[in-house]
């Protein structure tokens, strides 16, 4: 039976695929993973030995990367996915560089899908969930394992664990099942594309200006003074009462005046942490409300003119009305 990834490939019964997750919890095992991958809690010792032999490193060095770099904390056991792949490219007649060369673009395309399912995971959550470790092994004839592809990923992470609620799980499994890159409209790519450089920057005032820009993509037609018109597009489009939404009208106000003070005196004094994971809940419930609403910039733009305050539901079943 063939997995999910389409190929013309002749099938080898013996590639495994390893990838280990970062700064995740108990929940992630209720998310589902593209090609049949399977999420799976392993023992550390486990984890770092794989890793050691793949990387031909030492078992202590896998160890000072497993809490940081790796994003798996002081735990004895951490969250991984695996599959036995059905469809990798074999070598037929045909040159080394050629059967590399196809090898390598099938492994690309397969980590591509899992990554694309992660950065889509963080718009359901706040964790600054990764793919810390992945690898592509076989085994010999004696039974031991033998590598042939890995990627290693030492950029740093922060301290932000992703965990969705029980109630989540099945909205956020299919939004992430049903959403296709790329988006729809450019404007909801370019957000949502901007809104994952927060996560790479490691600098939060840079986090912070990315999200901004984010935002402004998403709610700014131009027409108006930037201020108002991102604080009232976010308090009309989120907010599901008046009340919530002067709330939100007031958050984003303060949020773009420590922006304004930021760009043009370079003073981050007032910016906080929780500044920036308030800005990045907002950012994060927008783009995932609109990718599900597929509504065009110029749609969205008039419906936030005409609507008042709490009027997320109503936006939302215009987008769905819109879809047809």
């Amino acid at each position: 039976m063939k997995s999910d990834i389409v190929s013309n490939f002749d099938i080898p019964q013996n590639v495994t695929y390893f990838g280990l997750l970062g700064n995740v919890n108990y929940s992630i095992q209720f998310i589902e993973f593209p090609n049949k991958l399977k999420v799976e809690k392993w023992p550390k010792s486990r984890i770092v030995e794989l890793i050691a032999e793949m990387t031909d490193q030492s078992i202590f060095e896998i160890e000072g990367r497993f809490e940081t770099i790796y994003g798996c904390g002081d735990k004895k056991s951490a969250y991984c996915i695996t599959t036995q792949l059905l469809d990798p490219p074999k070598q037929n007649d045909e040159t080394s560089v050629s059967y590399f060369l196809k090898r390598h673009e099938y492994q690309s395309a397969f980590i591509e899908e899992i990554e694309q399912r992660i950065n889509l995971l963080r718009l359901c959550s706040k964790g600054d969930i990764r793919l810390s470790f992945s690898c592509f092994y076989t085994y010999d004839d004696q039974g031991k394992r033998e590598l042939d592809a890995l990627h290693d990923n030492f950029n740093e992470l922060r301290n932000w664990k992703f965990h969705v609620s029980p109630n989540e799980i099945e909205n956020f499994n299919d939004f992430i099942s049903t959403t296709r890159f790329p988006l729809n409209h450019e404007y909801l790519q370019l957000a949502f594309e901007t809104f994952l450089l927060s996560y790479e920057a490691h600098d939060d005032r840079l986090s912070f200006l990315a999200l901004m820009i984010a935002l402004e993509t998403l709610f700014n037609d131009g027409n108006q003074e930037l201020r108002y018109r991102l604080a009232r597009g976010s308090a009309v489009f989120l907010g599901k009462s008046s009340r919530e939404s002067h709330h939100i009208f007031n958050d984003i106000r303060k949020l773009y005046d420590k922006r304004s003070t930021l760009v043009h005196t370079g003073d981050s004094k007032k910016l906080s942490s929780s500044d920036l994971l308030l800005l990045q809940n907002y950012v994060r419930d927008s783009l995932r409300l609109l990718i599900q609403c597929n509504l065009p910039k110029k749609d969205l733009t008039n419906r936030l003119t005409v609507e008042g305050f709490g009027a997320l539901n109503r936006i939302k079943k215009f987008g769905k009305i819109k879809q047809g």
